[in-house]
This record gives structure tokens, C-alpha cells and sequence, in this order.
């Protein structure tokens, strides 16, 4: 199922302020004369609190929430769409050099997705809120980012491996492979619990 945004009762996000410094400390890196890019979009607080001077193309599958952002970022485009996919697909965008995938769950479907048919601007930075290490933390599963999947795990150490060590040793390749032959010059993280909150600088 496509991933959306908590519903529109819930509280989007936490630790709102780490999110912000984290894109800050890396959005000087990006070409200035591109697009943002904000799938998961939301009610539109990351993107008016960091983006709100460029041209913004949104995207979420709660049409109140988009209408929420709409009304916040009045010069944006935002649409209901999947972004798991490349929900602008047909429709004439702008090369972008930023883009936000505040996921929750797996940030990685719809970036692989954006990576392909995206008009692209490159120093590029991105960023990625992910959940995926959640689900690797009973120690009864894997992730197979193969299939995107959740899979049995061969034992518990197979799973305490991956989860201890998931985003330099399977997150970040997993983008890398992406990306190629683009390299990912720099990069910033942090954790909260068992979440994995990361940027990264994509150039030529």
C-alpha cells in the first residue's frame, strides 16, 4: 500500500526542531536555482519553514492535508498523488535539486521512483525520514530492499546486525546504488529511538 501521512487528527511530527536544523545545516549545498520537491507533504510546515522562497511541488494522499498545504504555500503546486511513485508524472516540472521524503515508513520506494522520471538539478541534497529499522528490531525479520519487503530472518544476529549498523551499512549503500553513477559527497544523520533521520549532498 502507498505510504501516507498520519491522518489528519494526529500529530505529524516529532521533534519538529531537529528535523528543521538537520535541513538547514545542508540546504546551502544545494544548486540555488532548482525546485523543492516535497512528497508526504503534509499540512506544509517543513516546506514553509524551509522552502518557502523557491518553487515547491507537494504531494500527499490526504486531499485535506493537501488542501491544508495548498493554502499555506499559496505560490506551490500541490497535489493528491502517490508518492511512492512520481506523482507528477505528465506534468511539466522544474529540474529539481531538493527533495524531502519525511516518509515515516519507507522513504526509499518513492525516491527510487522520483530518481527515474524527476527533471533533476544537481548539487542535489535530499532527505529521508525512516522507519524501516523499526521493523528489524524483534530480531524475527530482515529487510530485503530487493523485493522492499520484510522477510524472515536467518537469526536473531542476522537482524541485530542489520539493525545496528542500518544506516551505513544498508541505507546508505541502498541510495548509493541508486544514484550511480552520481556520488553522495556528503551526508548528516541522527536517531531517535529506533528512527533513522539522514540527509545527503548528490553531485556529479
Amino acid at each position: 500500500m502507498p505510504t501516507q501521512t498520519p491522518a489528519a487528527t494526529q500529530k505529524q511530527h516529532v521533534e519538529l526542531w531537529r528535523k528543521l536544523k538537520l535541513r538547514n545545516s545542508l540546504l546551502s549545498r544545494a544548486n540555488p536555482a532548482g525546485a523543492i520537491y516535497v512528497p508526504f507533504i503534509g499540512d506544509g510546515d517543513i516546506a514553509d519553514a524551509c522552502y518557502s522562497e523557491r518553487q515547491i511541488y507537494g504531494a500527499d494522499l490526504d486531499p485535506k492535508r493537501v488542501a491544508t498545504a495548498q493554502k499555506r504555500l499559496s505560490d506551490a503546486q500541490v497535489i493528491v498523488g502517490d508518492c511512492d511513485d512520481w506523482p507528477f508524472a505528465g506534468r511539466a516540472v522544474e529540474p529539481v535539486s531538493v527533495a524531502d521524503f519525511d516518509a515515516y515508513g519507507n522513504p526509499y520506494k518513492g525516491f527510487l521512483s522520483f530518481w527515474r522520471q524527476a527533471p533533476k538539478f544537481f548539487p542535489m541534497v535530499c532527505f529521508f525520514t525512516d522507519g524501516l529499522r523499526l521493523r528489524v528490531q524483534r530480531g524475527d525479520v530482515v529487510w530485503d530492499w530487493a523485493t522492499q519487503k520484510a522477510i524472515t530472518s536467518e537469526s536473531p544476529n542476522q537482524a541485530r546486525a542489520q539493525f545496528n549498523f542500518w544506516f551505513k551499512r544498508h541505507a546508505l549503500p541502498y541510495v548509493q546504488q541508486i544514484v550511480t553513477p552520481h556520488r553522495i559527497i556528503d551526508t548528516k544523520f541522527y536517531l531517535r529511538r529506533h528512527m533513522v533521520y539522514w540527509g545527503c549532498v548528490i553531485d556529479q
